[in-house]
């Protein structure tokens, strides 16, 4: 998985090129290298396949090194929704946050059952 990035009237947007299918495990998306620190940001997942209908959490986590990590914003969304096809937008305050590097999880700790048919993309946009 890698990101795929684009600009827009001094707005940057990624999201990940590919499609993560869903599973009983927490998924992560590849490290973010760009600053999202100290500002307010987009970003979510975008449902391609529905998932069971059960209510995995979201998060922004952070690192020093990009090996230990640390939730730096618990429950953006507490229900994704992953049985309802489409774009899981949070708004997500980062202004007193800081981190060398930064990647989003859903299902944290594996604590719901996805089952294996679900497929979707995560993305992240700042300004």
């Amino acid at each position: 998985m890698a990101w795929t990035k684009s600009s827009k009237n001094g707005y940057m947007y990624a999201e990940t090129s590919a499609v993560i299918a869903s599973s009983t495990n927490e998924q992560s998306s590849d490290t973010i290298t760009d600053e999202l620190g100290g500002k307010k940001i987009i970003c979510g997942i975008n449902v391609s396949t529905a998932a069971d209908n059960v209510t995995p959490d979201f998060e922004v986590w952070g690192s020093p090194d990009g090996r230990n990590w640390v939730a730096l914003k618990e429950n953006v969304s507490a229900d994704l929704t992953p049985d309802v096809l489409g774009v899981k937008i949070f708004y997500v305050d980062m202004t007193s946050e800081a981190a060398a590097y930064y990647k989003l999880v859903v299902n944290v700790g594996g604590a719901v059952n996805l089952g294996t048919s679900g497929r979707y993309k995560f993305f992240y946009g700042v300004k």
